[in-house]
């Protein structure tokens, strides 16, 4: 008989009960899917034209032009090569750990992840001890990295000494037991996997990344230690992702370090197919891992040096550990001794995530309670034990997150800058602003209102476009799952909770969808586990519903790149310098030209004062730069000199050199700033720039380069609106008064 026949004479026979429900919860699902994906599909057929033919026209397109394929295929070789420098140095230390902690997790790429996450973290704060005390970034890198691979070399050494495992029953191979639509997932998530290479090979033009991600490395790598950088505020937030960022610009460079935010999503992708394939099936392991994968938002971070990849990994992690230190509680035929160091790695995977991103304490908060909860479901527990997990669980997680607590307290005063103001102080930062700006475009007033929790999902859906809300279809189509929840071997319900209190902290904060990205594993494994259960239980046709959504979003991140121009750089058809030389989506001012012409042409040891632009990357000099929400640096200075002589010597007693102005950035962002500057404070600007601020460079795009110095002579005094500066015209043009 074959598989299909199998199949249909194995499933157990409904009764009229269950017969009945066909037209309940799973037909209104149904009906639901149908609609949802109409509305989807409706208008997207150019844009599934470019998914089905990417490759293609790649091919079409010809060969190199720009750049020849020798050195197209050398460069992406070390810069992919840069991940396995990282991760080989990151499983010597985590490997050790596990292999101490744990006789045998369920399988291989099981302590795989383990120890790639803890060795990853640990990795991250070995390099932040070095640089805080004073050792060169370089030497923190090479040091770090050879004391990892190593202890790797250790490792194999100790493996291949100890007596092989027992032999086990030979297990069918992977591919030749694979069903149509776990092939179909498969493919899906190798041609996702193809997509996210060739953004992560892209120059990078992400604005968070040229302000803070990137920048602040750089930043310590100018300086010879990890030092204070009172600005930008998001200098000053935990950056275990940051830390590696700056082994990828020691080892390689700008595109190095990208590669480590798509090994991020890699691992996350890995973790998710183990967690459903252990906790379920094969099946909703694919299906869950080709939801996660695709998703734009996902997408767009795979292809960027941002930080939600890294917190969505360790988060997932910290949630597996958990479940497993929960069950080997609850399970008698577990060893009981091994729960205290399930929960124990849980904790620290969840203080790494937050060590990532401030906003992973929604991860973190879940879990916590999850943990309680469950604790106290368990008879066998008394209330002390129950309080000593919990205990053991919070001073684990706070203990991997405080190495950046004190950090933030050493250089700032206040161990979680900038908040928390009232408390510790938060400088000049503009809270107020940052809070305001990180609700999002969707946003509509939090928890008390009713729009949050109808209209933002629906408007997410329907017109989130952006790297901030582009979720797609995901959460609405699936959601009604919800209703669906079934007795299980593995408690997903667990997975929804968590999740549920993570979407609830997050819609009460902001409408940024990026901001969910740590929560969406769990979602997309809950998601796969009910639609492989109605695809067993009601109708075989069922998951295929998830792969209609894949093709969709796969669609979307091959347009998102062609609107990049993405395949013309990696493919060699434009060089790179080309590349980020030119206006973009999200980026259309670009500073690289100012960028190359300072490393051209300014003294190494040049100390450059950025204004009106926050973006001090890839600046090759030690910049002084500030985010939107910090006080513009050259007019807090202004306001503070008497005349443009005391202007002047202030900046140049604080060894600054030049000065960089983005004016279009200006226009842009300091508006507020430039309109309330007094006339005396105007007049003071125009001279310094007229008498102290020798121009040097100019870009098309409005950024100018001076040189400090004083004047050799008398100053002609402007007498017209034109031959103000133009940092002074942006001012007027805004409502000052000269």
């Amino acid at each position: 008989m074959g598989k299909r026949g199998r199949r249909r004479g194995g499933r157990p026979p409904r009764d009229a009960g269950q017969r009945g429900r066909f037209w309940s919860v799973e037909a209104a699902f149904a009906v639901w899917a149908a609609f949802i994906l109409a509305k989807t599909y409706s208008g997207s057929a150019g844009i599934l034209a470019q998914g089905a033919s990417f490759f293609p026209a790649q091919a079409a397109m010809g060969a190199a032009g720009a750049v020849s394929a020798g050195t197209l295929v050398l460069n992406a070789v070390l810069d992919l090569t840069m991940i396995v420098v990282v991760a080989v140095a990151a499983f010597g230390f985590g490997m050790p750990v596990v292999r101490r902690l744990f006789a045998a997790p369920a399988g291989r790429l099981e302590r795989s992840l383990l120890a790639e996450g803890l060795g990853l973290g640990l990795f991250s704060l070995g390099l932040l001890v070095l640089g805080v005390i004073g050792v060169a970034p370089e030497a923190s890198v090479y040091a770090v990295s050879g004391a990892g691979i190593g202890l790797n070399a250790y490792e194999l050494v100790v493996r291949l000494s100890s007596p092989p495992p027992k032999s086990s029953p030979e297990a069918p191979g992977f591919f030749s037991t694979l069903e149509p639509l776990e092939w179909t997932a498969l493919a899906a998530i190798v041609y996702a996997a193809a997509l996210h290479v060739i953004g992560a090979l892209t120059p990078e033009t992400f604005y968070d990344s040229l302000v803070y991600h990137l920048a602040a490395p750089a930043q310590y790598i100018q300086r010879g230690r990890i030092t204070p950088l009172p600005t930008p505020l998001h200098a000053n937030f935990p950056q275990n992702m940051e830390m590696l960022y700056l082994a990828g610009l020691v080892l390689r460079g700008e595109i190095a370090a990208k590669t480590l935010h798509f090994w991020m999503g890699a691992l996350s992708c890995l973790a998710i197919y183990e967690f459903g394939r252990t906790a379920c099936s094969r099946r909703t392991a694919l299906i869950a891992a080709a939801l996660f994968a695709t998703a734009p938002v996902v997408g767009v971070s795979f292809w960027h040096t941002g930080v939600e990849l890294a917190a969505a990994f360790w988060s997932l992690m910290g949630a597996w550990s958990l479940v497993r230190g929960v069950f080997a509680l609850s399970n008698p035929t577990q060893r009981r001794e091994q729960a205290p160091r399930w929960i124990v790695v849980s904790g620290v995977f969840f203080g790494f995530a937050m060590g990532t991103k401030y906003t992973a304490l929604w991860s973190a908060a879940a879990a916590a309670g999850a943990l309680a909860w469950i604790l106290a479901s368990i008879r066998a527990l008394d209330r002390g034990l129950i309080a000593r997990l919990v205990l053991i669980w919070v001073v684990s997680a706070v203990s991997a997150l405080s190495p950046w607590l004190m950090k933030s307290f050493l250089f700032t005063g206040n161990p979680v800058y900038p908040f928390l103001g009232t408390v510790f102080g938060s400088g000049n930062a503009d809270i107020v602003g940052f809070t305001a700006s990180a609700r999002g475009h969707f946003w509509h007033g939090g928890a008390l209102a009713w729009r949050t929790w109808i209209l933002m999902p629906w408007e997410l859906f329907s017109l989130g476009r952006s790297s901030f809300s582009f979720i797609g279809p995901l959460l609405v189509l699936f959601a009604p799952l919800a209703l669906l929840r079934r007795r299980a071997a593995f408690p997903f319900g667990i997975l929804l909770a968590l999740f549920g209190v993570q979407f609830v902290m997050w819609a009460c904060s902001t409408s940024m969808i990026r901001m969910l990205i740590p929560a969406l594993p769990l979602f997309c494994l809950y998601a796969g586990h009910l639609l492989t259960r109605l695809g067993r239980d009601w109708k075989p046709w069922v998951p295929w519903i998830a792969l209609l959504l894949v093709f969709w979003n796969l669609s979307w991140n091959a347009a998102m790149l062609n609107e990049m121009r993405a395949p013309g750089v990696v493919f060699g058809r434009e060089t790179r310098s080309n590349y980020r030389s030119r206006p973009q989506h999200g980026y259309p001012t670009p500073v690289a030209d100012v960028a190359a012409w300072v490393g051209d042409n300014l003294p190494v040891d040049a100390k450059i004062l950025l204004s009106g632009d926050a973006r001090s990357y890839p600046i090759p000099r030690l910049v002084v730069a500030a985010s939107i929400f910090d006080p513009d640096p050259l007019l807090a200075r202004t306001r503070d000199a008497a005349s443009p002589e005391e202007l002047y010597v202030r900046l140049r007693s604080e060894g600054f050199t030049h000065l960089i102005i983005g004016h279009a950035e200006a226009y842009r962002n300091r508006a507020d700033a430039l309109k309330n500057l007094s006339a005396a404070q105007l007049k003071t600007l125009v001279f310094f720039l007229k008498a102290y601020a020798k121009p040097l460079y100019r870009s098309s795009y409005g950024t100018a380069v001076y040189r400090l110095e004083a004047p050799d002579g008398p100053v002609r005094i402007p007498i017209s609106n034109g031959d103000l500066p133009e940092l002074v015209r942006i001012a007027i043009a805004h409502g000052a008064r000269l």
